[in-house]
C-alpha cells in the first residue's frame, strides 16, 4: 500500500490543475483539516510543521488504500542513509518506482509545484507500510532526484526536500 505525497512549502493557494498532467489525480489534503494538521501528523512531524499545501497523488479520486502510481522493489543495492542504523527502519526502506505510465505526469507535477513554492522547494514522501519513523533526506535538486529515481536509488518511507537549484545558489534570496 502506497501513499504518494507532495508538500509545496510556503504555498498558500492550492493548485490541482497542472499543465501536462495527463493521468494523476491530485487532492489537496489540507482541505480536510480544520486544525491545520496535515496527514501523518504523528509519523512525519517535521513535514507537518512546515507551512504549505500538502497534496495527495493517486490514479483517481476513488482510489482507496494506496496508489498504483508507485511500485517498489526490495532494496537490493543495500545502501541506506548512513545515520539509519536501526534494522527495523532499514527493512522499511525499499526502492521506489514510479510506474512508467505515470512517470511523465509525476515529473511535470513536481516541476510545477517547485515553481509554485515561494522558496522553490517541495517535500516528496512515498509511504509504504512501515514502522512509521520519520526519515528525511537533505535538500537535493529536481534533476538529482530524477536521476536517483531512474537509478533506483530513491527509497520509500523517506521524505525528500527537493529544490530547483543547489542551496548555495539560493543563499542570496535570504539577504
Amino acid at each position: 500500500m502506497f501513499d504518494l505525497n507532495i508538500l509545496c512549502i510556503g504555498q498558500r493557494t492550492p493548485n490541482i490543475d497542472i499543465p501536462n498532467n495527463k493521468n494523476i489525480w491530485i487532492g489537496n489534503a489540507n482541505n480536510n483539516n480544520k486544525k491545520r494538521k496535515k496527514r501523518y501528523f504523528q509519523i512525519d512531524p517535521i513535514m507537518n510543521y512546515l507551512d504549505g499545501i500538502w497534496y495527495d497523488l493517486r490514479c483517481s479520486e476513488d482510489e482507496i488504500a494506496g496508489t498504483m502510481i508507485c511500485d517498489y522493489a526490495v532494496n537490493s543495492i543495500g545502501t541506506y542513509p548512513y545515520w539509519i542504523t536501526s534494522a527495523a527502519i532499514q527493512n522499511d526502506l525499499t526502492i521506489l518506482i514510479i510506474n512508467e505510465e505515470y512517470l511523465e505526469s509525476f515529473k511535470e507535477i513536481m516541476k510545477f509545484m517547485i515553481q509554485k513554492s515561494p522558496i522553490n522547494m517541495i517535500m516528496v514522501s512515498s509511504r509504504y507500510q512501515s514502522n512509521d519513523q520519520e526519515v528525511i533526506c537533505g535538500t537535493i535538486t529536481y534533476d538529482e532526484f530524477i536521476l536517483l529515481l531512474e537509478q533506483r536509488k530513491i527509497l520509500t518511507n523517506v521524505c525528500y526536500a527537493i529544490c530547483d537549484k543547489h542551496l548555495d545558489l539560493l543563499e542570496n534570496r535570504f539577504y
